[in-house]
């Protein structure tokens, strides 16, 4: 077996790991890498099948804060960038209206605006209170037409659980509540609203994005164990990874919480316990080639509806060309599931969905398919998901940092992984 030691472990080589990394090795602090792929990013990776490139679905990066633009304009050239103005849309009742529901109201059937609007009106008249779930939050910010004919069946698709059951402590950050004036334009005329927190976005001139953790990674002095996964940690601050022995005095974990408590060794047993409470979904999704260009300028578009498998289509050729053939296109579905394993036979559904809202013209208009699975893709508010603070308080104390949207068990942006990675490395 092999021994190594170090002042910093990191765990993960996505962009929460990189950072760290690469703040850690600006300050002259010693620093091992293991990532359990054969490449850096996590989730930020780029396939490349016949000359179209599919990310792991949807990344891109909203960056608001100065660190982190400082951060990637030294790192990675913010000249490497296209800065592109989000087009967005949303399928229901048969049409497309713009994206946020809440705001772009024109195009749906009569009754659906006015049950929206009267909701809306409503719920302003009333006292604001503090809300005990996020379907509360909804009905107090939206009313209930907004609520019934978007904000409700929407999420509860996506999370796999009711709203009802979910807290709203993650929510005011993401989904915009509108003013009474907005609502009303947005009755009267088919416009862009640029609300939201990814209201623009930057994205690779090339390569997809996996150019972003590929460049991060150059910038390393120390190579990055690859194929290597973490397999438990002992209280004397030694980690073992397959057959390599490390010996740490900080560790920086990005891997999901759930996993990395898993294999900690002689933590409380409430500590454990906690952790078992903590649940999260599944996204099974399809990269989908394309022979032609797609009926739609959108960037993604929304699907509420349940008669529809898919939460969310998404269209990398309406952001770049860079990623397909010459007079070719590109889409991924996502699919949302809470099981071991991911439902089966949905590409046929998948087809018929693209199909219905007019996507794609005919099933020959599709070149190829690839069924991929995020096991871990987005983790679950629910009534036991503030274990992860006492969770991660836990963790501090035996120096072991864990970072990033797995890690910290929350609902954040590839900004903030890199904010995060920056922020734990100077702590340290």
């Amino acid at each position: 077996m092999n021994i190594e030691t170090t002042d910093v472990l990191i765990v993960g080589a996505g962009l929460a790991g990189l950072s760290a990394a690469l703040t850690l090795q600006n300050r002259g602090i010693k620093y091992i890498i293991i990532e359990k792929e054969n490449r850096a990013g996590g989730l930020c990776v780029t396939d490349n099948q016949d000359g179209f490139l599919f990310d792991k679905t949807g990344h891109w990066l909203h960056i608001k804060s100065d660190t982190v633009k400082k951060f990637i304009d030294t790192n990675v050239g913010l000249t490497s960038f296209d800065t592109i103005n989000r087009q967005t849309t949303i399928y229901s009742n048969g049409v497309y209206t713009q994206y946020p529901f809440q705001n772009n109201l024109f195009g749906l059937p009569i009754s659906v605006q006015k049950e929206c609007l009267r909701g809306f009106i409503e719920a302003q008249s009333k006292e604001k209170k503090d809300c005990d779930s996020f379907e509360s939050w909804i009905l107090q910010n939206m009313g209930e037409g907004i609520a019934k004919h978007f904000m409700i069946p929407y999420n509860h698709k996506l999370w796999t659980i009711h709203p009802s059951k979910m807290d709203a402590l993650w929510c005011e950050k993401y989904i915009p509540v509108p003013h009474i004036e907005d609502i009303v334009n947005g009755l009267f005329a088919s416009e862009i609203n640029n609300m939201g927190y990814n209201a623009t976005f930057i994205y690779p001139k090339h390569d997809g994005i996996q150019f972003v953790p590929n460049t991060l990674s150059k910038k390393l002095i120390k190579k990055i164990y690859f194929n290597t996964s973490l397999t438990k940690i002992y209280p004397e601050k030694l980690a073992y990874c397959g057959d390599l022995q490390i010996r740490y005095k900080s560790l920086i974990s990005s891997i999901p919480l759930k996993t990395l408590t898993s294999l900690i060794e002689h933590l409380p047993y409430a500590t454990y316990k906690k952790n078992s409470a903590l649940i999260y979904q599944s996204v099974l999704y399809y990269n989908i080639a394309l022979n032609k260009p797609l009926n739609t300028d959108s960037h993604w578009i929304y699907f509420p509806e349940r008669d529809f498998i898919f939460y969310r289509a998404g269209f990398p050729s309406n952001i770049t060309k860079s990623v397909v053939p010459k007079n070719h296109a590109s889409a991924y579905v996502e699919i949302s599931y809470r099981s071991n394993v991911p439902p089966e036979n949905t590409w046929p559904e998948v087809v018929s969905g693209l199909l219905r809202s007019k996507v794609i013209n005919k099933v020959s208009d599709i070149i190829f398919h690839q069924e991929k699975n995020i096991p871990c893709a987005y983790v679950i508010f629910d009534k036991n998901h503030t274990n992860a603070d006492s969770i991660l308080n836990d963790l501090k104390e035996r120096n072991i940092y864990s970072i990033g949207r797995y890690g910290r068990w929350t609902y954040n942006s590839m900004q903030d992984a890199i904010q995060d990675g920056i922020n734990i490395a100077n702590v340290i």
